[in-house]
């Protein structure tokens, strides 16, 4: 199991989770996401296929301090129930 963060270059690797039509994302928003410097995705690799990810941004709070917001979190049906997805 490979962790890392999501790269351009793993976008079509991503087809499998952006073609689900419950998911709220696709190629498009995928790259401006990459682009964005206080968004970050994070995906979960075996042999060479995308099997989990995670998708959160950084938040400035009111008293300054920035924090993680983990907007969604995604494991491939086969691979659930493992522990990929968790902490």
């Amino acid at each position: 199991m490979e962790y890392k963060l999501l790269e351009e270059q793993d976008l079509g690797l991503m087809l499998d989770f952006v073609d689900d039509e419950n998911t709220k994302y696709n190629v498009d928003v995928l790259k401006k996401f990459i682009d964005n410097k206080n968004d970050f995705g994070f995906i979960a690799k075996i042999n060479n296929k995308i099997v989990g990810f995670a998708f959160g941004y950084i938040l400035l709070k009111p008293d300054g301090r920035k924090v993680f917001y983990l907007d969604a979190i995604d494991v491939m049906p086969d691979y659930q129930g493992k522990g990929y997805g968790t902490g």
